[in-house]
């Protein structure tokens, strides 16, 4: 090191070398003997104290400086210990950003630290993700203060959003644990029932705890010997209600055999006390009924009555009734079943299916009504454009004979019928079933693949040829429209209609086969319309269809508006004296359902997708059946040895298809029909599912106990 000369120089703070003031770096070492005032920015020799120019404490500052740097230093080590090691990497690459001479050390150090910090960043997640892992299988084990425990030990910083939730999901349960021990022994001496709830509570949260599984099942034992006791006393209701309380974590075989057994006469007893009509439903279920309350003579006097009256049905071939429900209807004035083959003559024809088989073939019928012309609107779809004659109304010589053809979804039914003057005979009927497999699982092809090959059948084995032939259309397919008019001369009428038509119907209508059906004119002086619509290139296909696989087929009809032709034809043909009281017919079909209010010679009807269908597939839920077996069961419950498992799986389709038809009621009203006081009617083959007709029959109330 040189001695200090006798001009002006500056030492080095690196090397302590004087070096001329001219000098910009040391001639020794190179570091730099200049530096920038930290308040002016003015240059300054590293030697110097105070800046010449403002004054400024030079030497301070930087003293000052370097001990925040020296603090930085110790919040990393801090920081580290607490296991925050992205707050520590984060002060590390603030530290090198200082003077690279000056602090060159406290860099060094800050590098170095960045290094070792991300190991053990990078270590400490993945052991936060072991443990995360472990906690969640030990809360899997009902462990949870083993997991809270080991969550507790995860460092502050390390805890992630699901670390926390884990720990309050944690600390929640452990609260309710603490909570239910506290609570309990107070409950099992003052309600010892109401601490069942408690108690599987505490099993569940406490699968190691065999004290509280022992209690439970001490309580068990205690409750089955009661509502075993209730159930020899034949009080079936008050014992399905004891043995419910038992939770399903203290249940053992011959429990739950009680719960079934109690569940299911304390059903039979709501049933048989409500059901309107005898079926074999109602059969079945007080043969059922007779064996579980075997010392109830109640029981035995149901099952005679009950096998009496299904016999004398049988032999008459008209319905018998059960429990009469008149004024307590949910719809309408009482709920009947329809009979569609009133004012007709049967001669040698036998319908299949017993007194309940005639009902599948309403549509049926409707259609061949009026393809003999014995119905009041003679209107129907053609794919052929209609004349000024044939809008007016004016009807062609109807045949003497003719087949009205229903194309279900899952059979087709048709009816031939013969008219001879004022008498109407069936002379045959035919019914094809299709695959049994769900509507909703089926392409269109396979749809028309299955029809085809049905009306094949149906065309060979009823010789059909040369007969006409009236086929129905689903009104899923079709749109109604309702509309009223002031009464003008005929041509000017016509026009009002084709007029609002255009207007009303939310389709182009070169697009469109559309015709209308003009009923009698009302008090208030204007004349009702039904305006019916279905698309052109669908009726032409169907059309086309049917000629090709030569049926003298003369056009297509909605299947709603030909069940409205079988109830005016039934009114006109029975001469009744209420014929103006309004009519609810209900037709529950495999894919839909039709209600038709007929209001004297005007009808309204709306489709909806409340079909036997979705019963089946509740059904087949419920019980685990193919659809083909859940849709056998549907049609014939009462062969079933698990009456009460299916009368709930149909219990919520039911009651929708019921409030679907309060729906359409007051839908109907509001376009002024009426239906308070009507009578309603019911066909179609699920409506004979178990429940249907209570729940018609009986408002706001469910068969089963909450």
């Amino acid at each position: 090191m040189s001695d200090p000369p006798p001009t002006l120089t500056v030492q080095c703070p690196n090397c302590s070398s004087y070096n001329s003031v001219s000098k910009e770096f040391c001639s020794e070492c190179g570091s730099s003997l200049w530096l920038d005032c930290p308040a002016c920015g003015e240059r300054v020799s590293v030697s110097e104290k105070f800046c010449g120019k403002c004054g400024s404490n030079i030497k301070a500052w930087f003293e000052d400086e370097a001990k925040k740097v020296n603090e930085r230093l110790e919040q990393v080590k801090a920081l580290q210990r607490r296991g925050d090691f992205g707050e520590a990497m984060r002060v590390c690459r603030s530290l090198l950003s200082m003077d690279a001479e000056r602090y060159a050390d406290a860099i060094a150090y800050a590098k170095q630290r960045l290094v070792d910090l991300q190991g053990l960043h990078d270590r400490a997640e993945t052991r936060v993700e072991q443990d995360f892992e472990l906690a969640k299988r030990l809360i899997e084990k009902q462990e949870y203060d083993e997991a809270l425990q080991l969550l507790g030990k995860i460092p502050g910083p390390l805890k992630t959003d699901e670390v926390e939730t884990l720990i309050q999901l944690c600390q929640g349960q452990c609260d309710e644990i603490q909570r239910l021990k506290t609570a309990l022994p107070a409950l099992l001496k003052t309600q010892p029932m109401d601490a069942f709830e408690d108690l599987a509570k505490l099993v569940k949260l406490t699968p190691k705890d065999l004290k509280f599984r022992k209690v439970g099942q001490q309580l068990r034992d205690q409750v089955f010997k009661k509502a075993y006791a209730l159930y020899e006393a034949q009080k079936f209701t008050e014992a399905a209600r004891l043995i419910r309380r038992v939770p399903e974590e203290f249940e053992r075989e011959e429990t739950k055999q009680l719960k079934d057994l109690c569940a299911e006469a304390s059903w039979m007893v709501t049933y048989l006390k409500a059901s309107p009509y005898v079926d074999e439903n109602l059969v079945a279920c007080t043969a059922r009924y007779a064996k579980l309350a075997s010392k109830s003579r109640q029981a035995k006097e149901w099952q005679v009555h009950a096998r009496q009256r299904w016999e004398d049905s049988v032999k008459s071939g008209s319905i018998s009734t059960w429990v009469s429900k008149e004024g307590d209807a949910v719809i309408g004035s009482g709920v009947k079943f329809f009979n569609p083959l009133k004012g007709f003559t049967l001669g040698k024809v036998k319908f299949p299916g017993g007194i309940f088989g005639h009902q599948k073939f309403s549509v049926a019928l409707g259609l061949a009504v009026q393809a003999i012309g014995a119905g009041v609107i003679s209107e129907m779809f053609s794919g052929e454009k209609k004349s000024l004659i044939s809008k007016l109304g004016f009807k062609a010589k109807p045949p003497a004979e003719a087949w009205g053809i229903d194309l279900g979804i899952s059979s087709i039914k048709a009816v031939k019928l013969a008219r001879q003057g004022e008498d109407f005979s069936i002379q045959d009927i035919r019914v094809l079933e299709l695959e049994k497999s769900a509507p909703q699982t089926r392409t269109a092809a396979e749809e028309r693949e299955l029809l085809r090959g049905a009306l094949v059948k149906l065309r060979d084995d009823a010789d059909l040829k040369g007969t006409p032939c009236l086929f129905s259309i689903s009104s899923n397919q079709t749109l109604a429209r309702f509309m009223q008019f002031p009464s003008v001369e005929d041509k000017k009428f016509v026009a009002m209609v084709e007029a609002e038509a255009r207007h009303s119907i939310p389709f182009p209508l070169d697009d469109v086969e559309w015709f209308w059906a003009r009923f009698a004119t009302l008090e208030s002086g204007r004349v009702p319309v039904a305006v019916l619509t279905a698309r052109k290139d669908e009726v032409q296909q169907r059309m086309q269809m049917l000629k090709l696989l030569d049926f003298n087929v003369i056009g297509l009809q909605c299947d709603a508006l030909a069940l409205f032709q079988l109830l005016r034809f039934q009114q006109e043909q029975t001469l009744e004296s209420n014929e103006d009281r309004p009519r609810i017919l209900v037709d529950v079909g495999a894919e839909s359902m039709q209600m038709v209010l007929v209001n004297q010679d005007r009808f309204w009807f709306r489709t909806t997708s409340h079909g036997g269908s979705q019963m089946s597939l509740a059904i087949g839920r419920e019980l685990k059946l193919p659809y083909a077996d859940a849709e056998q069961v549907k049609l014939q419950p009462f062969g079933s040895s698990e009456l009460l498992a299916l009368a709930q799986a149909v219990e919520k389709p039911i009651g929708n298809a019921v409030r679907e038809i309060e729906r359409s009621c007051t839908a109907a009203s509001k376009e002024g029909f009426v239906t308070e006081g009507a009578e309603l009617h019911i066909t179609g083959g699920a409506a004979r599912s178990i429940g249907f007709m209570h729940a018609l029959t009986t408002p706001a109330e469910s068969m089963f106990e909450d």
